[in-house]
C-alpha cells in the first residue's frame, strides 16, 4: 500500500511539473541484488520537444555494483554564440563619437522614411551594424582567458572512476565475508589506478617541457653555437 501511494505522488509530482518519464517499459531491470530486481533508477525530462530528442536504453555490461550502466541519448543540434568583449575602460570614446557622427545622417534619413514593420526592422539592424562597426574601429577587444586543456585524462580512466564508484557502493551494502572481499578488490583496484593517474600526468608534463623549449628555439638558425646550450637549459630534467 506505501509503494502505491509512493508511485501515486511520484506521478502527480511529474505531471504538475510537465515532466515526461524516458524509461522504456520493456526494458531490463537496471537493479540486482541477491534474489532482489526492480527499475528504481528513473530518467525524467522536462518538455515534449526534448523527450522526443531523447533515447534510454540499459546496458548488458557486468559491473561490481548493484545497478546496471544507462546509456542514455540526446539527438540534438545545439547553437553556440560567442560575444566579443570591448575595453572601453581606458578612453576611445572620442574615437566613436567621430566615427558614428559621419553615419548620424544617413541613419536619420532611414528612420524618419520608415513606413512598414519591415522598413523600421532594417533601420535598426543597420542602426546596430553601426553601432558595433564603430566599437570595433574605436575600442581594443578583451582577451578570453582560456582554461588549459587536460591531455593526460583518458576514456579509461573515467571507466575506471565508475567501477571504483560500484565497488564503495557495494562494500557499503555488504556485511560480512562479503564485506571484506569487496573492501579488499576496492583497495587493489584504487591503488593500481592511483598508480596509472601518476604515470599519465608525468609522461603528459614531460612531453610538454620537450615540446615548449623546441617551439622557442625554432627561430634560432640550426647550426649557431647557442641552440643546444639552449635546449639544455630549457629542459627541467631535476624535476622530473
Amino acid at each position: 500500500m506505501a509503494q502505491k501511494s509512493l508511485g501515486n505522488t511520484g506521478l502527480i509530482q511529474a505531471t504538475k511539473n510537465h515532466l515526461h518519464l524516458r524509461n522504456t517499459p520493456d526494458a531490463e531491470p537496471t537493479f540486482r541484488h541477491d534474489n532482489s530486481i526492480g527499475c528504481p533508477d528513473l530518467t525524467m525530462t522536462q518538455g515534449a520537444f526534448l523527450a522526443n530528442q531523447c533515447t534510454w536504453k540499459v546496458l548488458e555490461e557486468e559491473n561490481n555494483s548493484d545497478h546496471q550502466y544507462l546509456k542514455i541519448n540526446l539527438h540534438t543540434n545545439t547553437d553556440t554564440y560567442s560575444y566579443l568583449r570591448l575595453k572601453t575602460e581606458f578612453g576611445g570614446h572620442s574615437r566613436f563619437i567621430k566615427n558614428f557622427r559621419s553615419h548620424v545622417n544617413i541613419i536619420y534619413t532611414a528612420i524618419v522614411q520608415v513606413e512598414s514593420k519591415q522598413d523600421l526592422d532594417q533601420a535598426t539592424e543597420k542602426l546596430q551594424k553601426t553601432i558595433f562597426n564603430s566599437c570595433l574601429y574605436s575600442y581594443k577587444i578583451k582577451g578570453v582567458a582560456s582554461s588549459p586543456q587536460v591531455t593526460w585524462w583518458r576514456q579509461e580512466f573515467e571507466i575506471r572512476k565508475t567501477e571504483l564508484c560500484g565497488l564503495r557502493r557495494r562494500n557499503q551494502t555488504e556485511h560480512g565475508e562479503e564485506m571484506n572481499k569487496f573492501e579488499e578488490m576496492y583497495k587493489d583496484k584504487r591503488a593500481k589506478c592511483k598508480g596509472d593517474l601518476l604515470k599519465a600526468k608525468r609522461k603528459s608534463f614531460r612531453s610538454l617541457c620537450i615540446i615548449k623549449p623546441l617551439l622557442n628555439t625554432a627561430s634560432s638558425p640550426p647550426n649557431s653555437s647557442n641552440n643546444k646550450d639552449r635546449q639544455k637549459e630549457a629542459l627541467p630534467n631535476h624535476l622530473l
